[in-house]
């Protein structure tokens, strides 16, 4: 008895381990798929949130910065462009954010030919100088200088000690 007891728990283990390798094979693809779209989401995230802290400082410095993606080195960096404006990083320039694209992130035009190529990051010129690309410009808030002048806001829902 004992000699039988202990074949029928080795089937049992072997049923067992068949079962677990057949969800392991039907569940890689969807794991490796989802670990591939988590990387990008976060490779996304991080070239939005590098864009809108560009834009941020541009408001808080009340000057121009240019973010500048250049997809053959893998480098995003923004710095505050002085007059002239010439989208260009001049020696007085500082630099007020730097990263380094994921690997396995490709920037491409919807309708470009070439990944990382001309138009992969932005689909026109500066100053009408072709040899100038991939820069976002985020100009300062003209609406934020106006806010100095103006008294207490009024909101008509918020009683405040002026206005009942």
């Amino acid at each position: 008895m004992p000699g039988r007891l202990l074949s029928v728990r080795v089937v049992e283990v072997m049923v067992a381990i068949t079962v677990a390798s057949i969800v392991c094979l039907l569940a890689g693809p969807y794991l490796y798929r989802l670990w591939r779209r988590e990387r990008l989401r976060v490779a996304a995230r991080e070239v939005y949130t590098l864009a809108v802290a560009a834009r941020l400082k541009a408001v808080k410095l009340n000057e121009q910065v240019v973010l500048w993606i250049e997809p053959a080195s893998r480098l995003m960096v923004a710095w505050t462009d002085a007059p002239p404006y010439n989208f260009i990083q001049d020696p007085g320039e500082p630099t007020i954010l730097h990263m380094r694209l994921r690997t396995g992130i490709f920037l491409q035009a919807p309708d470009g030919d070439e990944v990382g190529g001309r138009n992969a990051v932005a689909f026109d010129t500066y100053n009408g100088d072709p040899e100038i690309v991939d820069r976002i410009v985020f100009r300062p808030d003209r609406i934020a200088s106006s806010f100095a002048r103006t008294g207490p806001s009024w909101h008509p829902r918020i009683p405040t000690a002026r206005r009942p």
